[in-house]
């Protein structure tokens, strides 16, 4: 691949990667809002998928580690959609497989773990208790997941997007001393411009909450090293 195709691919994969990190704090601040109010379904469903676009970001941002059949898989959908983003054809598996990349590059074992309770959450309040129908008579499977077990996920999930986000700030493709300034301060723009799809579908608690989130995280990366 020559080098101008090569920059032209890792402007794309920038530019997702920020638009990725934006349905991060989104997600996770629907995650606290859902818990809050007794809504443990949404929440765990908004929880999980706060985690599943941060492993995305990652794969953008530190493109360099995907192995390269996910790498060209990614690159063909840039260019069959001349451009356009590609991350819906991006699946659960292919996430939780290049965490998994991750972890054997020094991303710690603790956010994998993280991510796949979120995973098994979701796919529990989708897909489970499931009903059974005994002698005519319905009735839904037990649970065997506890609500202790959504409680404890949530309440590590700032953990886990801080952990996740440092390890990007030392291991992404960009410049690591310009990894903060130009990837996490660009996402203000998601809430505040009127065309785009965040002031049209949330409400003006969840963009604030999510504006004060994204500043703990920029406060925080001042200190990545």
């Amino acid at each position: 691949m020559d080098i101008i195709k090569e920059l032209n691919i890792s402007s794309k994969f920038f530019y997702f990667g920020v638009g990725s990190l934006a349905k991060v704090t989104i997600f996770r601040t629907l995650a606290h809002k859902n818990l809050n109010e007794g809504d443990r379904i949404t929440a765990a469903i908004s929880g999980y998928y706060s985690l599943f676009h941060l492993g995305m970001s990652l794969m953008y941002f530190c493109h360099d580690k995907l192995f390269c059949d996910q790498r060209d898989r990614i690159i063909r959908e840039i260019e069959n959609r001349n451009g356009c983003d590609p991350s819906d054809t991006i699946s659960h598996r292919m996430v939780n497989n290049f965490l998994k990349q991750c972890v054997a590059k020094g991303l710690e074992n603790y956010c994998l773990t993280i991510f796949e309770k979120g995973l098994e959450l979701r796919n529990y309040v989708n897909y489970a208790p499931r009903m059974d129908i005994k002698n005519d008579y319905p009735k839904f499977g037990d649970c065997k997941i506890v609500i202790e077990d959504l409680d404890g996920f949530i309440s590590n999930l700032d953990d886990t997007i801080f952990k996740m986000i440092a390890w990007a700030h030392g291991n992404s493709t960009i410049e690591r001393t310009s990894f903060s300034k130009i990837a996490v301060e660009q996402i203000p723009q998601f809430f505040e411009n009127e065309d785009l799809f965040y002031l049209k579908w949330c409400n003006p608690e969840v963009i604030n909450n999510s504006k004060i989130f994204l500043e703990k995280i920029m406060k925080q990366s001042k200190d990545f090293h």
